[in-house]
């Protein structure tokens, strides 16, 4: 059979992806530290400062601190201005590490004039808190964005595992076996191998991407080449190896040239979609079993 071309490839591929498992395990885990917030803030008054101080210790103080920007004019990128403007020598991230660092933004979101020696007036005014903000954070709401917005990255991670958990059940069902783990040619951890690491014959790689970002450039890079290496391996070995590319999601979908790069890095590149309309039974029916009908 002949690879699918780029073009045909993106025709068949989907911004989302549904899993029922991971939709599923999400809802349930936002559920349960929705009602542990709720349990947190339940008939306790605290100071404003105290509230805004806890909010930027925890690890999912970013998603926290937008909803707290939420009540006021102001947005992140901003407040990375203003934050750069205070510590030009710190990451953002000491907001959270750094216990001065995170007392002075603090400060600065309670009461913006206080900072009028640096952050202009123009600028401060979008950082005013209405009166009673705290009080809006005790809704289920409100802790239900903040919430979902922490769950982000799990659920990426979760949406490629069921992936990768796809196409491994398709191999399954067809009696081929394969592994996870780290091959000596490419040395990487490749996602299927099969039938085995020590003796592959086929390396799968799987990407699902709902957002974009430059790490795609990253591993597209990545992706050719661990493909060099394979043709590398073939070359010096007289071997057959076979390099496959899965990728799917509307991220892969709006960068063009990072999704074209991977489709061109590998013998074959399918899309989620392959798996139901047989062409990658078609492919592993040759590539494993000799075109068995």
């Amino acid at each position: 059979m002949l690879p699918p071309s780029f073009a045909e490839l993106r025709k068949k591929m989907c911004v989302f992806l549904h899993f029922d498992k991971v939709e599923n395990t999400l809802e349930d885990d936002l559920k349960m530290q929705v009602q542990i917030e709720l349990t947190k803030v339940k008939n306790r008054e605290r100071l404003p400062k105290e509230v805004l101080y806890d909010y930027l210790s925890t690890k999912d103080w970013k998603e926290r601190l937008k909803t707290i920007l939420g009540f006021s004019n102001g947005s992140l990128e901003r407040l990375k201005r203003v934050y750069e403007a205070f510590f030009p020598e710190y990451s953002f991230n000491q907001i959270r590490h750094n216990a001065s660092v995170r007392q002075r933004m603090v400060n600065f979101l309670i009461n913006p004039d206080a900072e009028k020696a640096i952050v202009p007036s123009f600028i401060r005014k979008c950082f005013y808190l209405p009166k009673g903000w705290v009080g809006g954070l005790r809704h289920e709401r409100q802790i239900q964005a903040i919430v979902r917005n922490s769950l982000q990255s799990k659920y990426a991670v979760q949406m490629g595992l069921a992936f990768e958990e796809a196409i491994g059940a398709m191999l399954t069902s067809q009696g081929v076996a394969y592994e996870k783990g780290k091959v000596e040619m490419v040395d990487k951890e490749v996602d299927i191998v099969i039938p085995e690491v020590n003796a592959p014959k086929i390396l799968i790689m799987t990407s699902y991407s709902l957002t974009t970002s430059s790490a795609q450039s990253g591993r597209a890079n990545e992706q050719e080449l661990m493909y060099q290496n394979v043709l590398q391996y073939n070359r010096r070995r007289k071997g057959t190896i076979q390099f496959v590319n899965f990728i799917d999601g509307g991220g892969w979908l709006a960068r063009k040239n990072d999704a074209e790069k991977i489709h061109n890095s590998c013998d074959f590149c399918f899309c989620f979609q392959d798996l139901k309309n047989g062409l990658f039974k078609q492919f592993i029916d040759e590539k494993v079993w000799g075109g068995r009908a």
